[in-house]
């Protein structure tokens, strides 16, 4: 007799990982051959929404870490394995920050704390281990950490973000090879535990997402529990789900009633009508009809901002800039921040928002060299409009004073405005311009952010940064920079500032051979400051003349040939600019 062959049909695992150099770990893994792996990256609510996404294409099985693994199982009904953390993740993270020179914290769950305190312990590491048993204890020990002066934080992802949200550098805990290859172990002898209940689910969710209109349902306390995908894409990503503004709205609307919305910020109105849902008293479905975007322009761009900004490095300079943050977040008044581009002219006054705002309110960014001076109408309406946050102005040097001026009568009283400069360090009096515009303000404040060729004592600080960003996002294992190589990046001139040392890093660490960029990786930069060859847009001295005639040209152009208007902009004097123009 013939048997018929049994084909089973592989089991889908996916992988969604909170940081991307987790993904690079498990591409490296041989998978099972019964298993079809796919990877993602997602952390928390991303992962959230990935893993929701997951259960739908009839996936199995989601392996994730941490917060994100937490979050998930909450969320959808098919199995969740979490990556544990093993030892050597603890030995390896712990060696990289070896030698730090400031106060270092490790906080963390107790399988990872007493863990840590065993190695810490062999191998005399000074890191002070703090346990904690639930992820509402971190905002709290974060607080006594950042006041006992600690700059360091090891932690998950959760952690790691607190972290910087309170001003700390935040160290993600990454996860190696074994603890991924444990983590499949696990999910193999799971996969019997769902397959009855994913059938009815698939069913209904994608006949919820199927409907065209925005649909979502509230809890009694009108908070909203679930939602189409339909409703993700113009209610929630668009930022009006998580304002207090959208929820008191839904608390003033009755059962089966309809009512118009309007959102001022986002130019966006819509009309939602709600519904009861059968044998449920305490949900109510609401359902969004004639979802429409008003007119906008491009050079007004919103952003939350969800976390405080890191001002990087211990130098003088450093420790002024962060001085002035604290004290004009404390302070009202219009402040100008007048610098080289890539100084950090635009993370300084973010600092300055989440210091004064937190993430309650947005930053509306404006760049000005997109704007004329034939849509000031709607530039001022668009002005009135915003009532809360921060405006920053960009590229304010690129219009009149006379302009500026205009503008900034239409600023709410209850916005924090700032104006900002770019310097050109190929130019004399580089402060010029601003200082013409700052005569039109009354009561402006400056901060002046110097370039990063003066900073060159935050230079191990930044390439630190960027070396825990890279590992992370990379999966690469690169500890520091030795000395000598430092010295060779202190003796550059960059031009380019803070953007080009992320570049050069980021280039550099693909071919690093070792733990720690050596001087042989940055021989290709010892080239003599004074010879301008060692940064790719440094301006050789003898076409200076030719770039600043070229310059006032085109600001004469820009000012229909008026020299005085000319004079005032380049922050010089009409016999000065007569005498540049015939030379």
């Amino acid at each position: 007799m013939q048997h018929k062959r049994v084909v089973r049909m592989k089991k889908k695992v996916m992988f969604i990982s909170p940081y991307r150099g987790l993904v690079n770990i498990i591409n490296s893994i041989e998978m099972p051959a019964e298993l079809d792996v796919s990877v993602e990256v997602g952390n928390l609510n991303e992962g959230v929404e990935l893993a929701i996404e997951a259960e739908k294409k009839g996936y199995d099985l989601i392996i994730s870490r941490g917060g994100t693994a937490s979050q998930i199982e909450e969320i959808v009904s098919i199995p969740v394995i979490h990556i544990e953390i093993t030892g050597y993740d603890i030995l390896r993270i712990i060696a990289m920050i070896t030698g730090v020179d400031t106060k270092v914290a490790l906080v963390g769950f107790p399988n990872i704390s007493e863990g840590a305190a065993t190695i810490c312990s062999i191998l005399e590491y000074d890191v002070n281990l703090i346990t904690i048993n639930s992820q509402t204890e971190v905002e709290e020990v974060l607080y006594h950490l950042k006041n006992e002066d600690y700059s360091v934080v090891i932690g998950d992802v959760v952690t790691v973000k607190h972290a910087k949200e309170a001003g700390l550098q935040g160290v993600l805990l990454t996860s190696g090879r074994e603890a991924v290859f444990d983590s499949l172990k696990v999910g193999l002898r799971m996969f019997e535990l769902l397959e009855n209940n994913q059938k009815n689910y698939e069913i209904t969710q994608n006949l919820f997402d199927s409907m065209p209109l925005p649909t979502a349902v509230l809890n009694n306390n009108k908070h909203i529990i679930y939602h189409n995908k339909s409703f993700l894409e113009k209610v929630v990503q668009s930022g009006i789900a998580s304002k207090n503004q959208f929820y008191e709205f839904l608390n003033n609307i009755d059962e089966n009633e309809e009512k118009f919305y309007f959102d001022e910020e986002n130019l966006i109105n819509f009309t939602l009508k709600t519904f009861s849902i059968e044998n449920s008293k305490d949900l109510q479905g609401i359902v969004i009809k004639r979802f429409r975007y008003e007119e906008s322009h491009t050079f007004i761009h919103k952003k939350e901002i969800l976390e405080n900004p890191n001002i990087i490095g211990n130098s003088d300079s450093a420790i002024k800039i962060k001085k002035l943050i604290d004290f004009y977040s404390k302070n009202e008044g219009i402040i100008s921040i007048i610098g080289e581009k890539g100084t950090g002219k635009k993370t300084v006054a973010k600092a300055i928002h989440f210091r004064k705002f937190g993430s309650e309110h947005p930053i509306y960014f404006i760049d000005l060299i997109k704007i004329s001076e034939d849509m000031i109408d709607y530039i001022k309406y668009s002005f009135k409009r915003i009532l809360q946050g921060s405006i920053i102005l960009e590229n304010t040097e690129k219009i009149s004073p006379i302009f500026l001026n205009e503008l900034l009568k239409n600023v709410n009283k209850k916005v924090q405005l700032f104006i900002l400069f770019n310097s050109m360090n190929h130019l004399e009096n580089t402060d010029s311009i601003a200082s013409n515009h700052l005569e039109y303000i009354k009561d402006a404040r400056s901060i002046h952010l110097p370039p990063l060729r003066n900073r060159t004592d935050d230079l191990k600080y930044f390439v630190n940064y960027y070396l825990s960003n890279l590992n992370a996002e990379k999966g690469l294992e690169i500890l520091g920079i030795k000395k000598e190589a430092l010295e060779i990046l202190q003796q550059c001139f960059w031009s380019g500032n803070i953007p080009q040392l992320k570049l050069l890093i980021n280039e550099i660490s693909l071919f690093v051979q070792n733990h720690y960029i050596e001087l042989n990786d940055v021989e290709f930069l010892k080239n003599p400051r004074t010879t301008g060859t060692n940064d790719e847009i440094t301006v050789k001295i003898d076409n200076l003349k030719n770039i600043e005639k070229q310059i006032i040209e085109e600001v004469m152009e820009r000012e229909k040939g008026n020299q005085s208007k000319t004079a005032k902009v380049l922050g010089i004097n009409r016999s000065t600019l007569w005498r540049k123009l015939n030379e």
